[in-house]
């Protein structure tokens, strides 16, 4: 293919993989593959592979997630960003790009009121983001 489209036909292809393999086990909603391979969700959780389940594989190392993932996933919900293609040449300024874009529009900061209100997903998600309120607030501040 023209090298173009190279990016995106082995991000498909990998996709391909990931998600043959997933079904290959029966079938994974989005929230399994958003919690159980990009979140690698602790044991306990419902959405977390079992010990055994071969699709652990795929599991994003909790050291190695980048949390910014969450203003570039589209759950179809109100809250969530508008769907975008990503490359792996850029995908850092990407997402940064991302982070700005989505902080701008979903966080408000009322001076006046000494409040800031929240999108949704920073509130199901903050703790990917910083362990505690007021970091995740001091992280946010920098996009």
């Amino acid at each position: 293919p023209p090298r173009s489209l190279r990016p995106r036909r082995t991000w498909a292809v990998f996709l391909g993989r990931v998600w043959g393999a997933v079904r290959g086990r029966g079938t994974a909603p989005l929230s399994r593959r958003h919690h159980g391979i990009l979140r690698a969700s602790p044991g306990g959780d419902p959405r977390a592979f079992a010990p055994d389940d071969p699709r652990r594989s795929f599991v994003i190392r909790a050291e190695a997630f980048d949390a910014r993932v969450h203003f570039a996933l589209n759950c179809g919900a109100k809250s969530c960003p508008p769907i975008k293609l990503y490359a792996a040449h850029n995908l850092d300024h990407a997402l940064a790009l991302a982070a700005q874009a989505f902080c701008e529009s979903e966080v408000k900061v009322d001076r006046m009121a000494r409040t800031v209100t929240l999108s949704r997903i920073l509130m199901w998600y903050g703790r990917d983001f910083a362990p505690s309120t007021y970091k995740l607030l001091s992280k946010l501040a920098g996009y």
